[in-house]
Formats: C-alpha cells, structure tokens, sequence
C-alpha cells in the first residue's frame, strides 16, 4: 500500500473515531471523566509500560481534542507499578478512592492482573487488563468486573493448528518455571491432543538458566518433530542460539511472547527461520487493506509512529483497545461503573481492534480466538507470513 493512499485512510479512520465519540463540535465542560492506568513506567517491565502510556496519552489528546465525551473533559490518570503486584494493589486503591476513576485499564507484567481482582470486586470498578490472565474461580469476587485485550491460550491454538496444517503429530515442549510458563504448559498439555499431537518431552528450567541449552539437547534426542518454546523475556533468546549452535534439524516455535522486532534483534541471527504466533500488527504491511482490524492497524501504527517517532508495540495495542473500548462505554452509558461494566459485556461484538476481533459474553470476558494470530517466521531478520 502506497504512503498517500496510507494517509487518506488514516484521515478518513481518526475522523470515524471522533464520531464513535459522540461528541460536538463546541462542548461546554460538565464533568471530567478520570479512567484510572496501571502500567509499568520504571523498573524491567518498563519497555512495555512506556509504550502503553503514550499510547493513552495520545488516545486522551485526541479525545479531547474533539471536545471530550458528550462534551465533558477526559482524563486519564496514569500510576506505575514498576511491575510488582503490591504496587498495583496499591495504586489501584489510590485510583478509587481518591482520583474517582470510573474504570482502569493495565498492567505491563503477567501475573499482577489477579492482585488486583480483591479491590476491583470491593469497589465495583470495571477493570480491562492489557495482560492475559490465568484461570481465576468463579467464586472469587470481582472476577465479573475483569475483563482482558489479551490472551494466550488462543495462541496456544494457533500454535496446534499450525502444526496439524503441517502434519506434525510429536512435539517436545520446553517452559519457563514461571507462573507464565506453568499456564503455558497447562494449556499445551490440555489442547495438543483434541489437535491429534502427542508430547513426546517435557523440559522445564528455571528464568535465568545459564545452561538452557542441555533442555534443547535432550529433547533433539527424541522423535519430537518440532520444538515449542513458551517463555518470556531474555531465556527465548537463548533457546535460539541453543537451537542454532546445535543444528537443531526440526522446527522451533516460540511463544506469543516471542513476537516482537526487539526479539529478534537480540537473538543477532540466530532467530532466523523461528516461527512465532503474531499481532497483526507486526504483519501491517503484508496484510490485505480488507482485512477487518486494517482501520485500527493503520490508525494506530501510523498516528503512534508520527507522534512519538518509533514504531508502535502489540504491548501498545493492548492499551489501545482497552481504552477505545471505555470510551465507547463512557458515550453510551455515562461515568457509572455498572453501566460501563455490563456495556463491555453484552455490546463489544465483532469489536475490531488492535489484537483482534473481540466478541465478550458473560462466559467470555476477552472474547478473543485464535484467528486474533496469524502464524509468522523469522526470514531476513524480519517477520513474515508463513504458510
């Protein structure tokens, strides 16, 4: 797609999104509406909490800009957690009893999303979480106030559907010992077989581990006809060195995780021929203009890149979605927090986002599948579609 006839969509989407807003041209202020953001501005988890926060400082400029929600000011009220699950506790306690925010979006690590889950069920808030959760219990109180923009388990379908197109019926599979890579684990060892695969190994080593790759050698030493990889951060690096200097002849598939143009910088060559579950956002470029997230992509990418002179991150995207999503609520139903909460739970449907197409229920509060992936490879040091 040429440059022009970019910039002629985009226009044409940053002009649709100030009518979903509702709001007129000359508004005089009512009421600021205050959305509380959980992200991780210091600290490890900071090179995905930046991104979200200038992505819902640009969201905020530019709702304000067109005059607000139905003419009242919004604002939102950024804390950082710095990625530890008693900050996020904390800050969110801050954001409901002394910002009078009317939903919150975050966090920037997996893991804190179910900290938070005592205080949103205390206070009523809805709650849209920009990382993927693990399964809570239905007795648990606020569960029916949290919602997601991101999963994993559908990336774990992808992954399975991928290797059955291929014919691949033996994988080893190799996790962090994390509570990451245990959910990870969990769902491999649930799903793979309703896909006709059996685990033929299953390595576990610890985040940090400086020999990572006498788990990659034990499992070349089986029949497994590929390898699949669930981690996060800097081990999925070494698992593709480990895979290269090995001269690992099968496959290697890394976790959703994986999927970012940092990754395979860091990996310096040795990530080449990696497959990976992908934002379409990583893919833009490849895609056909039809297809149906393309508005958001484009908007997104595109006025993400111009503004603060850098790419734009899936991390960013789950903000992007998460916010766009209490905007919508906030122009329908008002600042109450049960009209947002059942807003998000009857009415996001064939919502076209940034990660996907959500379609929510009262069984379903991410509404994702696992078409929100399309399955990439690493060719050239740069992400492509694969068959």
């Amino acid at each position: 797609m040429g440059s022009k006839r970019r910039e002629i969509r985009l226009f044409g989407i940053i002009l649709v999104f100030g009518l979903v807003c509702g709001i007129p041209s000359i508004a005089l202020p009512k009421r600021v509406h205050n959305v509380g953001a959980l992200f991780a501005l210091t600290g490890p988890p900071s090179a995905i909490g930046e991104p979200q926060r200038k992505t819902v400082e640009m969201i905020e400029g530019w709702v304000n800009a067109a005059g607000g929600v139905n003419g009242n000011p919004f604002h939102v009220i950024v804390y950082d957690t710095k990625g530890d699950k008693e900050m996020a506790a904390l800050a969110l306690g801050k954001l409901v009893e002394k910002e009078g925010i009317v939903a919150v979006i975050g966090t920037s690590r997996y893991g804190i999303g179910p900290s938070v889950v005592p205080i949103i069920g205390k206070h009523n808030v809805p709650f849209i979480s920009c990382t993927a959760l693990p399964e809570m219990p239905g007795w648990i109180k606020g569960k029916a106030w949290f919602f997601a923009v991101k999963g994993y388990r559908q990336a774990v379908e992808a992954i399975c559907e991928h290797l059955r197109k291929r014919g691949i019926g033996k994988i080893a599979i190799l996790t962090s010992a994390s509570e990451f890579g245990h959910e990870g684990r969990t769902d491999f060892i649930k799903l793979a077989p309703k896909y006709g695969i059996d685990i033929v190994a299953d390595e576990r080593y610890k985040r940090g581990e400086k020999d990572i790759k006498t788990h990659v050698n034990r499992v070349r030493g089986t029949d497994a006809q590929a390898i699949i990889n669930w981690s996060d951060g800097d081990s999925q690096v070494e698992i593709c060195h480990s895979w290269k200097d090995l001269k690992v002849k099968v496959p290697l598939y890394q976790g959703p995780e994986f999927g970012d143009r940092r990754m395979i910088e860091l990996a310096k060559g040795k990530a080449e021929g990696v497959l990976c579950p992908l934002q379409r956002l990583l893919l833009m470029e490849k895609l056909p203009i039809e297809d149906p997230q393309m508005p958001a992509l484009i908007a997104y990418g595109y006025s993400f890149k111009k503004k603060f002179g850098m790419e734009a991150s899936p991390s960013g995207g789950y903000a992007w979605d998460a916010l766009w999503m209490i905007v919508e609520a906030l122009r329908i139903v008002g600042p109450d927090k049960k009209g947002i909460r059942d807003y998000l739970e009857e009415n996001i449907k064939n919502w076209p986002g940034v990660t996907g197409i959500f379609t929510m229920s009262k069984k379903d509060h991410c509404g994702l599948t696992k078409e929100a992936f399309r399955m990439g490879v690493v060719k050239g040091g740069k992400w492509t579609l694969t068959d």
